[in-house]
């Protein structure tokens, strides 16, 4: 006998319903799966056999008489676009800001990162004496402050 998946059973069964099989004919062709197709397929002849919803007239007829007057009202009365020379003015001087910040931000963070392995020979020297100076600005307990001098003296020896 040959194994067939459940699903491939169903979808078998519903076209053979499509085709005019009733529902005892599946189920006696799959004994197997039976328990399990007979409420499937009674929903599924159900659902093919259930008539077409159709709109009542009067609704319909509302409903077209209102899409012919609306659509009569834009033809007869057509409103100027008006065009706004102004919409966005705001966003090219801000996105300016922003590129030249980034441009700054970006460059000063450049050369503090350049300026870490510099000896005091070097330009950029006073550019890492000073990112430890600000280091040192924003550390307000006096252990850390410590630590850090420490450090910072380990690394020029």
């Amino acid at each position: 006998m040959e194994f067939r998946s459940f699903n491939s059973v169903l979808d078998e069964c519903i076209a053979a319903l499509q085709q005019g099989d009733t529902v005892d004919d599946c189920l006696a062709k799959y004994p197997s799966h039976a328990d399990r197709l007979e409420p499937l397929l009674i929903l599924a002849d159900k659902v093919r056999n259930t008539p077409p919803a159709l709109p009542r007239p009067w609704p319909q007829a509302a409903a077209w008489q209102r899409v012919r007057q609306r659509a009569t009202d834009l033809r007869s009365s057509p409103q100027p676009v008006q065009l706004s020379f102004d919409y966005g003015a705001w966003l090219r001087p801000v996105a300016i800001t922003l590129a030249v910040l980034l441009a700054l931000f970006g460059a000063t963070g450049g050369t503090v990162l350049a300026a870490q392995n510099s000896l005091p020979d070097s330009p950029l020297y006073r550019v890492k004496l000073a990112t430890e100076d600000v280091r040192l600005w924003f550390v307000f307990d006096d252990v850390h402050k410590a630590e850090i001098l420490i450090d910072q003296s380990n690394e020029r020896m």
